[in-house]
């Protein structure tokens, strides 16, 4: 069998006569042959990726090798679909769309307003079950790994003095004791990252860095504390892990839709993916500055003293950094100073 098309050659725009070969004589079976005109003996070739003729477009094949086939066809023989990529059902799914009149359109993308609202009520709940299957020993070597990797890449060793570290450890000691449950392995690591600022990270595997930077920034033990009762709420909530797992059932989701070597639409996935998670976290920086305000008031400390971080923070960047927008992983400081007021 002969496919006839075009051929447009990588990093070139000229086409030549061109056709798959399926099954003809001397062709081993199961196999999948490219004729060029002019171009010598038939060759094997595997296709990567297919494209549907979208508002009248021929349909493209994308081999392996870069070159591009082009068919005016709108229909694809039987014999060829054993050689196709698996988005070449969903790319001729979406063609199928294109044909459909407005009124069947609005059913169609209502239909998938429901089932992706759905998918998106249910991220919360799976991410969260994902994340309770992952033993402590597994979070760890994810924290571990995490945190070596950003000492290659990111943080330096920590200039603060032995005095000030030993001051603070007592501090995050004291912190721990409030814990309920077996806390005894979250760890406090200082680090240096002048290309970061002022920042404190809480990694899976139960392991808080606080930057120096952070230390000169807040100049102020009990301000230190405050930020490392709200990091420590984030590692007994897990929160690093739950994100994580959100985040891969939403990457898992996209392939699924979309296709994994559908790199340009699984791109536009995880942008809005983001901005699904960027509410998670919002979450998530809420409760872990309700229970570090209370870990702060059972210590005899202000509950609301974290809000004097967000004064300075403001104050630095002249009101310009209050977060809180759609794309913000944070809440905004109104937002949270006024979530801190029961306290």
């Amino acid at each position: 069998m002969q496919i006839l098309g075009t051929i447009t050659f990588k990093n070139s725009t000229s086409r030549s006569k061109a056709a798959l070969l399926i099954n003809e004589p001397d062709q081993e079976t199961g196999t999948l042959y490219l004729a060029v005109q002019d171009g010598g003996v038939p060759y094997a070739v595997e296709i990567a990726h297919v494209s549907a003729p979208m508002a009248g477009a021929d349909r493209r094949f994308t081999l392996t090798d870069g070159n591009v086939l082009h068919f005016p066809t709108d229909t694809i023989p039987d014999e060829l679909a054993p050689y196709l990529p698996p988005s070449a059902s969903r790319w001729h799914i979406m063609h199928k769309f294109e044909q459909v009149s407005p009124k069947g359109m609005l059913v169609v993308l209502l239909l998938i307003v429901g089932i992706l609202y759905g998918f998106r009520l249910s991220i919360e709940p799976a991410g969260d079950f994902a994340a309770r299957l992952i033993s402590p020993k597994h979070e760890q070597i994810i924290g571990e790994t995490t945190l070596a990797q950003l000492d290659l890449l990111l943080f330096n060793s920590s200039m603060l003095e032995k005095e000030t570290k030993q001051r603070l450890e007592e501090r995050f000691e004291a912190l721990l004791a409030l814990q309920t449950g077996n806390n005894s392995t979250i760890k406090l690591v200082f680090r240096s990252a002048p290309t970061i600022g002022p920042n404190a990270f809480a990694l899976p595997g139960n392991i808080i860095v606080l930057l120096d930077e952070m230390v000169e920034f807040a100049d102020d033990d009990d301000l230190i504390t405050a930020i490392l009762a709200h990091e420590i709420a984030h590692v007994t909530k897990r929160h690093a892990m739950r994100y994580i797992t959100r985040s891969a059932l939403l990457t898992t989701g996209a392939a699924v839709i979309f296709g994994a070597d559908d790199s340009v639409l699984e791109e536009l996935a995880s942008i809005g993916g983001g901005l699904v998670l960027a509410k998670f976290s919002r979450a998530f920086e809420l409760e872990a500055d309700e229970q570090g305000a209370e870990d702060m008031r059972r210590l005899g400390l202000d509950p609301q003293k974290i809000s004097i971080l967000f004064d300075k923070i403001e104050s630095e960047c002249n009101g310009n950094c209050d977060g809180g927008s759609y794309f913000s992983s944070h809440p905004s400081f109104a937002e949270r100073r006024s979530n801190l007021d029961r306290y």
